[in-house]
């Protein structure tokens, strides 16, 4: 169904449909299916905001509204997120400015 660099546009688990939307990107690790993303209701290891979640995890409180396909790849994934990975989510770096920063890398 979801393919290694397809971007999810999904609702915000907290917030109601039309007022926010959630963007994260398809990554390969470990042959399994998963999202990165810049959310402030995830910390991960180095107290960062950029995740990645096991897809099932990712949509299991949020619906997909929109995919964009993409040839990036879970290297260049990986080669964006790890001088970042102390990156905190902010208004002026959340998960829609992650993204775009991503697919332009």
């Amino acid at each position: 169904m979801y393919s290694e660099g397809d971007i999810l546009v999904t609702n915000c688990h907290d917030y109601p449909l039309l007022i926010c939307k959630h963007y994260g990107i398809v990554a390969v690790i470990d042959h399994k299916l998963c999202v990165f993303n810049n959310t402030p209701s995830k910390v991960n290891k180095v107290g960062g905001n950029i995740v990645c979640q096991p897809i099932n995890d990712f949509l299991s409180d949020r619906k997909v509204i929109a995919v964009k396909k993409t040839n990036i790849k879970t290297d260049e994934i990986l080669k964006y997120c790890q001088p970042r990975k102390n990156a905190k989510w902010t208004m002026a770096y959340n998960c829609e400015k992650f993204i775009r920063e991503l697919a332009k890398h």
